[in-house]
């Protein structure tokens, strides 16, 4: 094995996506501003491309798009004590000028955010203080050896400090994958849809069932069609279109989902002018949500008060106002009808689509569904932090939780292109939304209701494209299990996530931080914040974790 010299000071960092870029660019800042003359070495080992990751692959489909507005992505800090360096931009800033109008438009391609993110790669390797290097390794680490001193072996070379950000797998407990009992043909991990939902996988002409409605049926929806050389064509309204098949396409698609709907379509950030006061009432929820302490009912009048607001003050704002009483009747009616099935509301999903679509373009005035979707985008952070903290209890997060699922439709929805292309492959007979009020679909196969006016059709193959929850304990990962196992981390008590320090330090199973091991990600999510991946905080876990890195070291 190598050994450092006495000077030197080697990481070893597991994963490569967006956290682990955060995390390493926040210790180059406090290197920087430190001078100092320690040589240090960061290896990253991740098979996917260094900044990007698996999620924002640079390689994947145009048709893969971003979820958030491009305007809240930015790699770099601009404010703390070690800021980022000036010149360096946002996404927003570094996207080429506005090509075709949908591709370059506020919800553009994954890969796009994942070439910035490589760009902001590479720029980090010129920012690194003299004698420190950066090195991507393209494998997979599943295994960490420990050594005498708090250092660990990785690949045979010894690290001072690994810090663990690597992509938790599809594989969970709530997965159709390894409790399949019907005779269909299933895949159970969807992802990455241009390699696994080839028409080796899926033929052309293919009855497919998914599980799922979210934005991983969305690409399982487009890899069927557009990926397989159908054409999205204008259709003969603004901002519609219809769907002109290729023939390798698959027949029908047939969605199932435990809501019975949807998503909502997300507006861009302009739908709501800047007059309107939305920013004020913002401003005066966190400031009630950080006096809220561990009150999950507040925390919930606070957030269906702000909506309430954001209805009134958008509608007056757009020339259609309603009072205030009108504005908390429509917000808080809607947020009760989220308790139910869209069968036991008598919803049809294809009209609650249309609506969505057309106030996501501006066609129709802003309603409740919105109001109620962007104060919880807006505010959800700042609630996550009252239930994430250490002294919070099991009792006191579950209502918080149990609201978050009860809201997701409404929050983390579609881009409006992709509602629109929803929208065309339901008008041509290639998804049939019949299936999401009524039928269901577990490990044992298809449920359809004899009561249904249709009959149950053939379906060829089944696909899951319901994701795992955050956190770690319903989901398995090589390397996790087996520093589970070995007592170097634990999951924390009544919590999802792996147990972590203030500043990321893995605890063990003695309940004392493991020497030189340290977690981020998606696997510490329930304990620290980390609803969106893309959206920097600050003083976040990775900040923390870089500062007590720099000052023992330097």
């Amino acid at each position: 094995m190598k050994g450092p010299g006495a000077r030197d000071r080697r990481i070893a960092v597991i994963g490569a996506g967006p956290r682990a870029f955060f995390a390493v660019e926040r210790l180059v800042a406090r290197g920087r501003a430190a001078s100092t003359r320690a040589r240090v070495r960061i290896d990253a080992f991740d098979p996917a491309p260094a900044g990007a990751g698996e999620e924002y692959d640079v390689a994947q489909p145009d048709y893969l798009r971003l979820t958030i507005p491009a305007g809240l992505v930015d790699a770099w800090v601009r404010t703390g004590e070690t800021p980022s360096p000036e010149g360096e931009v946002a996404f927003g800033g570094w996207l080429p000028p506005a090509g075709d109008g949908w591709r370059y438009d506020v919800f553009p391609p994954r890969a796009l955010v994942g070439q910035y993110l490589c760009d902001a790669g590479s720029r980090l390797r010129d920012q690194l203080p003299g004698g420190w290097e950066l090195v991507h390794h393209g494998r997979r680490v599943s295994s960490l050896v420990p050594c005498e001193g708090g250092r660990w072996s990785v690949h045979g070379t010894y690290y001072d400090e690994v810090l663990v950000c690597s992509r938790l797998g599809a594989s969970w407990s709530g997965s159709l994958q390894g409790h399949w009992s019907d005779s269909k043909p299933l895949i159970g991990d969807p992802s990455p849809v241009g390699l696994r939902l080839g028409e080796r996988q899926i033929r052309a002409g293919a009855s497919v069932g998914v599980r799922g409605a979210g934005r991983t049926f969305l690409d399982v929806l487009l890899a069927l069609t557009e990926g397989r050389g159908g054409v999205f064509e204008p259709g003969g309204r603004p901002h519609r279109m219809v769907y002109r098949r290729s023939g390798r396409d698959v027949a029908v698609v047939y969605p199932f989902s435990r809501t019975g709907r949807f998503p909502e379509v997300v507006p861009t950030p302009d739908a709501v002018p800047a007059h309107a006061g939305l920013d004020e009432a913002r401003h005066d929820a966190l400031v009630s949500i950080a006096a809220s302490g561990e009150d999950a009912d507040r925390t919930e009048r606070i957030a269906l008060e702000t909506a309430r607001l954001y209805l009134e003050r958008a509608r007056a704002a757009s020339g259609a106002p309603i009072s205030h009483d009108e504005a908390r009747v429509a917000v808080d009616d809607c947020f009760a009808q989220l308790h139910r099935t869209a069968l036991e509301r008598g919803l049809d999903p294809r009209v609650e689509l249309e609506r969505s679509v057309r106030v996501a373009l501006g066609e129709e005035p802003l309603g409740p569904e919105w109001a109620l979707g962007q104060a919880w985008r807006d505010l959800h952070l700042a609630m996550s932090a009252q239930f994430t903290r250490a002294g919070a209890g099991a009792d006191a997060r579950r209502p918080f939780w149990e609201c978050a699922v009860v809201m997701q439709p409404l929050t983390f929805g579609p881009a409006p292109i992709n509602g629109v292309k929803l929208l065309a492959l339901i008008a041509g007979g290639v998804v049939d939304p019949r299936s999401l009020v009524g039928p269901s679909l577990d490990a044992g196969g298809v449920s359809w209701p004899d009561t249904l006016v249709m009959p149950e059709p053939r379906i060829d193959v089944i696909v899951d494209a319901v994701g795992p929850p955050p956190g770690y304990r319903e989901q398995r990962q090589e390397l996790l299990d087996r520093l589970v196992e070995e007592g170097h981390v634990r999951l924390a008590e009544g919590r999802a996530g792996i147990e972590i320090t203030e500043d990321a330090r893995a605890v063990g199973r003695d309940g004392s931080p493991t020497p030189g091991l340290s977690c981020l990600g998606r696997l510490v999510e329930d304990v620290e914040i980390g609803d969106q991946v893309l959206v920097r905080q600050p003083d976040d876990v990775a900040e923390r974790w870089a500062s007590r890195i720099a000052s023992g070291w330097f």
